[in-house]
């Protein structure tokens, strides 16, 4: 038998485990394995696992936490791991994440975010958090963002425009949030855009005219 056929035995029937020439397995095989068949962990060498390759064993079979080794996952395997098993934070080295990895698990679980270092964190990681998250507002340094980062949470999250340097908008920026909340147009410096991104925001909201004609 091959590797590949060792694995897809293993995963249908187990119990042939020592009828099997194992050795052969790579650690990409070894946690396709312990994905379907956990148990086996004990008998399997694990130690032949990288870091994405546990990451995907303990996305699955989160209980096999304390008998993998973690230190050879990066921040986006840690990352990719919580995003699933969020209850698994204490045990991993969180200071390996950078501020996108956080923002990838804050935008899910909000509930973990005092276990991240969040000056880590750029205008973009805030913004994805903020669309799904916008009661997190007061928790970040919003100066990070610039005019587009804030024109992507304001089309998800309208009602955070107080709170929000809507300064650093450009027409681009603008023209973005107002095709899809076109309520906000007294918040936005009209004449910041150019005539393809009046006609754009035109063209989806064309009852916004007597605004551009004002400032025209």
């Amino acid at each position: 038998m091959n590797s590949e056929e060792i694995v897809a035995t293993l995963r249908a029937k187990p119990q042939l485990i020592d009828k099997l020439d194992i050795s052969k397995m790579s650690g990409y095989d070894i946690g396709l394995t312990l994905y379907a068949q956990p148990q086996l962990v004990d008998k399997l060498d694990v130690n032949k696992m990288d870091g994405r390759t546990i990451c995907l064993v303990l996305r699955a079979q989160p209980q096999l936490v304390d008998k993998l080794d973690l230190a050879k996952m990066d921040g986006y395997d840690i990352s990719a791991a919580l995003r699933k098993q969020p209850q698994l934070a204490d045990k991993f080295d969180i200071s390996k994440m950078d501020g996108y990895a956080i923002c990838l698990v804050l935008r899910l679980y909000v509930q973990l975010i005092d276990k991240f270092d969040l000056s880590k964190m750029g205008g973009r990681g805030i913004s994805i958090v903020l669309c799904a998250q916008p009661q997190l507002i007061d928790k970040f340094d919003l100066s990070t963002m610039d005019g587009y980062d804030i024109s992507l949470v304001l089309q998800a999250q309208p009602q955070l425009v107080n709170k929000l340097n809507t300064s650093k908008m450009d027409g681009y920026a603008i023209c973005l949030a107002l095709c899809v909340q076109p309520q906000l147009i007294d918040k936005f410096d009209l004449s910041e855009m150019d005539g393809y991104a009046a006609d754009t925001v035109l063209r989806r909201q064309p009852h916004l005219k007597i605004h551009f004609n004002k400032n025209s």
